[in-house]
């Protein structure tokens, strides 16, 4: 990924990566507060679970997990779909 941003930006590779890796590091602190938006790409969020009992099916009484989601956006959909054809 860093190669790639490397060459479609005309940065060096230290500062592709520099800028990839302050690019996650915001979205996991943004995740601490809310949801990340990435217009066309998609949201970032995260969701409280409540953990069940695998047998019954039922909820059990512990502290709920929270769990990080990601809903693909309209761009990102097409073109892994335009990816897929022959």
């Amino acid at each position: 990924m860093v190669e790639k941003v490397s060459e479609k930006s005309g940065l060096t590779i230290c500062q592709s990566e520099n800028a990839l890796n302050g690019i996650i590091d915001s979205i996991f602190e943004e995740l601490k507060t809310g949801d990340v938006r990435l217009m066309g790409v998609g949201t970032f969020a995260v969701a409280g679970r409540q953990e069940r009992n695998p047998r019954t099916g039922e909820a059990i009484e512990i502290k709920p997990r929270r769990v990080p989601i990601i809903r693909a956006g309209s761009i990102l959909k097409r073109e892994v779909n335009q990816g897929n054809q022959g």
